[in-house]
């Protein structure tokens, strides 16, 4: 469940000479003149489990080029899956490794990652941290057990933190009910790592200001910014959200967008952790006519991840006009309002689009939910190389899942279907199904057997498990 006292957060602003026996990193090695903080939130907890956010500043007055993070686990905590940094864990020693992108801290800055893990006992929190062979000075306070109100301050990464319990967030440790695929560039996996387009990966705001945004003028003033940053956000603001380039947008504590977000003619984007609630509509003619929750057209390099997405006019989230190269994670799509037109993510707008959307429109969905409400579309596809992996299907009482169309190549793999009507059918394109569940299913399971092979890494978990690491991680926290 979600926290919902205040985050808590443990501030490492210092520790005493005794703790440096808690830290395995030998201090002969400690990077000369190096001073830090480390910042240490345990931002959400389900059952067994539990997400950590961690903050590190460069106290010092030199840059730091290349880091590593050290702290002890306390006992029963294994570390499952990490982001923004390698995460490997030998006994209760951890260690976080910056990725490439992130590898640089200026005198004053600061970089982040985050992690979820299982624990047997209790949400005790590390005693020390150490970075680069030095302890971080100061002391430890509070525990996870008395948290602290920061009513000022909004918690969360400087760069491109994947919020949730369970992210694109690539997990380092195995675990039973979360892939095991090793961390991929920065975290994301995915159509958006791959070069093309002019960019290599896609990386959002990262390198730009950080900036929190108090209202939605302020928010649309700094979303359209021709410079990059790293949004944040909270509480619930209504309007149409514009996106320009080279931005991430990140939400905190019941982040939401009354309305609707477009992407359009923009590149290197990441939207995180918010919820997007599209505006009524009365008939099956208006939502038709209306928006889409989320609409990317004639966009590259996006990265939606941890977005709760519900009541779109026309759709909850449709990519079109020749976007490409977009990755959507760990997100939620359904319906909560009793409406004609309950359609969810449509790829490619029409048949007659060749000119602009063929050899595009290249997506991977992967750990989604498409849940009640939801009537189709989960996707519906054209044209493009989509990979649709690990998501969990339960929206009953819908017409059908998902549909290959007109040219596109789709590559369904272990993908958990229960209880709803056709899982997936055929209309023009290829379809190749791979180790799907299907339980208590109803209709059509067509596969052409044709598809593609992913131009990325990844390491799909088994089916067997998304109904439960996709409803413990997926959509905003």
């Amino acid at each position: 469940m979600k926290l919902t006292t205040a985050r808590r957060w443990i501030i490492a602003s210092g520790l005493a000479t005794a703790l440096i026996g808690a830290i395995k990193s030998p201090i002969t090695n400690a990077q000369a003149g190096l001073s830090c903080q480390v910042n240490y939130a345990i931002t959400n907890q389900w059952g067994s489990g539990f997400q950590a956010d961690v903050v590190v500043r460069n106290t010092g007055t030199s840059a730091v080029n290349g880091w590593t993070v050290a702290w002890s686990a306390p006992s029963g905590q294994q570390i499952t899956q990490s982001w923004n940094a390698t995460v490997t864990q030998s006994g209760s020693q951890v260690s976080a490794k910056n990725v490439d992108w992130n590898a640089s801290i200026a005198a004053g800055g600061n970089q982040s990652f985050g992690f979820t893990a299982t624990t047997t006992g209790s949400l005790a929190v590390p005693s020390s941290f150490a970075v680069n062979g030095v302890v971080c000075g100061g002391g430890v306070s509070p525990t996870a057990t008395s948290p602290v109100a920061t009513a000022t301050r909004t918690p969360g990464p400087t760069a491109t933190r994947t919020p949730g319990p369970t992210a694109t967030r690539t997990p380092v440790a195995t675990a039973t009910v979360v892939p095991t695929n090793p961390p991929v560039s920065n975290g994301l996996i995915g159509w958006a790592t791959v070069s093309g387009a002019g960019l290599s990966t896609t990386t959002g705001g990262a390198g730009g200001s950080t900036v929190t945004a108090a209202n939605f003028s302020e928010l649309q003033n700094y979303a359209k910014s021709s410079s990059p940053m790293i949004i944040k956000f909270s509480g619930k603001l209504q309007g149409t959200l514009t996106v320009a380039s080279n931005k991430t947008i990140i939400g905190s504590n019941g982040a939401l967008i009354q309305g609707n977000v477009k992407v359009s003619n923009s590149q290197n984007i990441i939207l995180q952790n918010f919820a997007i609630n599209g505006n009524s509509c009365a008939s099956y003619d208006e939502c038709r006519a209306g928006n889409d929750a989320l609409g990317i057209s004639n966009s590259h390099h996006v990265w939606v991840d941890h977005l709760t997405i519900t009541n779109g006019q026309d759709g909850n989230f449709d990519i079109n006009n020749g976007s490409d190269f977009i990755t959507v994670s760990w997100s939620k799509f359904g319906y909560t309002t009793n409406k004609e037109h309950r359609f969810s993510n449509l790829i490619g707008s029409s048949d007659d689009s060749g000119s602009t959307d063929s050899g595009k429109l290249n997506v991977t969905f992967h750990h989604n939910w498409w849940f009640a409400g939801a009537m189709q579309r989960m996707p519906r596809t054209r044209f493009g190389k989509i990979h649709v992996f690990n998501n969990l299907y339960t929206a009953t009482g819908n017409d059908y899942c998902v549909s290959s169309g007109y040219q596109s190549k789709l590559l369904l793999e272990k993908n958990a279907f229960i209880g709803v009507n056709t899982p997936h059918r055929l209309h023009e394109g290829d379809l190749k199904a791979v180790d799907n569940l299907y339980q208590n299913t109803t209709g059509d399971r067509i596969s052409t057997g044709v598809a593609f092979t992913p131009p990325y890494n990844y390491n799909a978990e088994q089916a067997s498990t998304v109904n439960s690491s996709v409803q413990a991680g997926a959509g905003a926290k």
